[in-house]
């Protein structure tokens, strides 16, 4: 648990805001990307994180770029601090996503405490994780199609045919939870209302969004822009007593 008053590194964002947006698919439902009239565009999303630290918050960039990933065409989704001299190491956290299913691709979270990096193919994902102690290496069996978590959510909200009452279940693997085959976490993504609230972007339409696992392990609320792209306004996450609370004070979309 951070103290009251101290300053939220960008270590520790990269373990929760990072951690920040999450999901899985069970027997019952396939996992593919739901089909959307809106096409997701090249973005810059600046973040507030840890408002509930009574500062304002610390600045986090969120860039969604065209990319490649070994012969892939992908949507490259990178969060890293918006003053990089902060940092000793360069850190990061990054997510390559199919550009039409929006299935992850592969994730590379990199921290003072050390890198994470996840490859993801149709029957199986590896992990790798090293500090600088030690090295190791795990393997995940898929039992089905998978939904990003982390930095890829918020290109998974944006096109998802949202509407009150809209629900989806699916499957994520918890890059911060569990080892192997436990890392499998079962999601439910819920829009339980529509309403204006207000913002740093000023009054917003907005849905109301709960996303959440089987196991409970952690919780998301979100609110996102009703119209259109449904970029992230404002998200709390909580994970073992812990509570992060984001909200996006600007947005920067590439034109059709």
């Amino acid at each position: 648990m951070l103290p009251r008053g101290s300053r939220l590194n960008f270590d520790l964002l990269l373990a929760i805001l990072v951690g920040l947006w999450l999901c899985t698919t069970p027997a019952i439902a396939s996992a593919q990307h739901p089909p959307s009239s809106v096409q997701l565009r090249p973005a810059m999303l600046l973040w507030n994180v840890g408002l509930e630290e009574g500062r304002g918050g610390d600045k986090l960039i969120e860039t969604i770029t065209p990319a490649t990933w070994q012969d892939r065409d992908s949507w490259r989704v990178t969060h890293y601090s918006s003053d990089p001299n902060h940092s000793k190491i360069n850190a990061f956290d990054l997510y390559d996503l199919d550009r039409q299913s929006m299935a992850p691709l592969r994730s590379v979270s990199n921290s003072k405490n050390g890198k994470l990096e996840l490859e993801y193919s149709n029957q199986s994902i590896t992990v790798r994780s090293s500090t600088h102690r030690s090295r190791r290496s795990e393997k995940i069996k898929l039992r089905g199609p998978l939904l990003p978590e982390g930095p890829g959510l918020t290109a998974l909200v944006a096109t998802l045919p949202l509407q009150v009452g809209y629900t989806l279940n699916y499957q994520i693997v918890d890059r911060w939870s569990g080892n192997e085959n436990s890392r499998l976490k079962n999601m439910t993504l819920r829009v339980t209302s529509r309403a204006i609230i207000a913002s740093a972007l000023g009054p917003v339409d907005c849905f109301e969004i709960f996303i959440q696992p089987t196991d409970n392990s952690f919780e998301i609320h979100e609110y996102a822009i009703a119209a259109g792209l449904h970029w992230p306004v404002r998200m709390t996450y909580t994970r073992r007593g812990t509570k992060l609370t984001s909200e996006v004070i600007a947005i920067a979309v590439a034109n059709e």
